[in-house]
């Protein structure tokens, strides 16, 4: 079976992220810059996350491996604003790996439970192969 909903608007129009392709070698961190389109009438707190967690938990991390969020240098609670951005980060160890998509998500808080989430288009992650040691 399928569920179709119709609407009468969404709170937020377009998550806008810049850049969607991003290349990292061990070691390196990359920002990406996030620009919400709101409805005019949506006042309320948003929050990014490139992450599927709900009340401090996480359920998926689409991320490859190695990679990681920078908490501390990201802006992921946005309040009434519309910018924001995300700040990766890939291991010493991180292994190479090709064109793997993610997206920011824009959280939307109905109630203390319950939320919407708005998705970017995709973001294709490389890690590039580490430089090589000199002997």
């Amino acid at each position: 079976p399928h569920t179709v909903c119709v609407t009468e608007r969404a709170d937020i129009l377009r998550v806008e992220v810049k850049p969607t392709r991003i290349s990292l070698r061990p070691g390196q961190e990359a920002k990406i810059t996030v620009k919400l389109h709101r409805h005019p009438d949506y006042k309320k707190n948003v929050t990014l996350d490139v992450r599927l967690r709900h009340l401090s938990r996480e359920y998926g991390n689409p991320l490859p491996p190695g990679v990681t969020v920078v908490d501390g240098k990201s802006k992921t609670l946005l309040g009434k604003g519309n910018d924001g951005h995300i700040v990766l980060k890939a291991a010493a160890n991180a292994a190479p790996i090709r064109d793997v998509p993610i997206s920011v998500i824009a959280n939307v808080s109905i109630n203390f439970v319950v939320k919407i989430s708005y998705s970017s288009e995709p973001i294709r992650i490389t890690v590039l192969p580490g430089k090589q040691a000199r002997k």
